[in-house]
């Protein structure tokens, strides 16, 4: 588990990661993403939120999720107003989206984010 005390996240790098997750959305059709919150971990415990039992790598991350209409894959299959959420990993050497995964806002993680350290909240609309 990543360890809280190393979980802080300064307002420049949150504007960063905002950047990241406004270009994200709108490329995925949802100009106004909602309930964004964001945490510094690594990919390993974010792996393990998500999907629990997987494994990944050690590398840091930013795991950020949010929630809107996004037009990918088996959403595409849904009326455009059907909201799901998304999880982001956000590589802090690069500050790139390197992964993402998508599910219905009722499919959501056993463990919480708060889990992983400090979660911070992001607002996207003034984007």
């Amino acid at each position: 588990m990543s360890d809280i005390s190393d979980s802080y996240i300064s307002p420049a790098t949150l504007e960063q990661i905002r950047g990241v997750v406004v270009e994200w959305s709108r490329t995925w059709g949802e100009v106004s993403p909602s309930n964004i919150r964001v945490v510094s971990t690594n990919r390993d415990d974010a792996a393990e939120l998500l999907r629990p039992g997987v494994r990944s790598e050690p590398a840091p991350c930013y795991l950020v999720f949010l929630e809107g209409c996004f037009r990918i894959a088996w959403t595409l299959k849904l009326p455009d107003t059907t909201k799901a959420w998304a999880a982001l990993h956000i590589d802090p050497r690069f500050m790139s989206a390197t992964s993402y995964t998508v599910r219905p806002l009722d499919d959501v993680p056993v463990r919480q984010m708060s889990d992983l350290g400090t979660v911070y909240a992001l607002d996207c609309m003034a984007a």
